[in-house]
């Protein structure tokens, strides 16, 4: 399942009975919904805060999204949480960032495949809870719309 538009996103959410927690305006392009598909193509890229802050996103929602199922991301150990500051700080939030200065994090070819496999496994959480048998249209959790 993927939606490529606010419009969609809000469309898929109706069809399997979920509510957007953060109101989407579409006018305004408020809460823009993450874009889950390629993050590890970002980890090829120069460095930048908007990277960081896509990583980061990304790795927040799979973790809210592990929790919430009682799953895990196995994303707790020291190079997981190395990984995880260096994406934090990366973002150069100016409550956390000292005026004046930036940082860039250099992610080592062990630390990108670490990052990905952690995606890798928050995206598969995410897409066993959103099965669809395509016979019914519906997931798992959810009747069949005829019952």
């Amino acid at each position: 399942m993927s939606a490529s538009t606010v419009e969609d996103l809000l469309a898929l959410a109706g069809r399997h009975g979920l509510e957007l927690e953060t109101a989407i305006d579409p006018e305004c392009g408020i809460d823009t919904p993450q874009d889950l598909d390629g993050l590890e193509a970002l980890l090829e890229l120069a460095v930048s805060d908007d990277t960081c802050a896509q990583l980061l996103n990304a790795w927040n929602l799979f973790a809210d999204i592990a929790r919430s199922v009682g799953a895990t991301l196995d994303d707790r150990g020291p190079k997981a949480s190395k990984c995880y500051d260096k994406v934090f700080y990366g973002n150069n939030l100016e409550c956390i960032t000292p005026a004046g200065e930036h940082y860039s994090p250099d992610f080592s070819a062990s630390e990108q495949r670490l990052i990905a496999e952690i995606l890798n496994r928050g995206r598969t959480i995410l897409a066993s809870r959103l099965q669809v048998d395509p016979e019914t249209e519906h997931t798992p959790e959810q009747p069949h719309r005829n019952q």
